[in-house]
C-alpha cells in the first residue's frame, strides 16, 4: 500500500511535466510555422 502511494507521488509530477512539454512543443512548432508563413 505504501509503495503504491510512493510510486503515484513520483509518477504524477512526471506526467504533468511531460504533458506540459508536449503542449509547449506543439505551441512552439505552431508559432514557428505561422512565423514562416507570415
Amino acid at each position: 500500500m505504501l509503495n503504491k502511494a510512493k510510486t503515484n507521488i513520483v509518477k504524477t509530477p512526471f506526467l504533468i511535466i511531460s504533458k506540459n512539454y508536449i503542449l509547449n512543443k506543439t505551441k512552439l512548432s505552431q508559432f514557428l510555422f505561422y512565423s514562416k508563413t507570415a
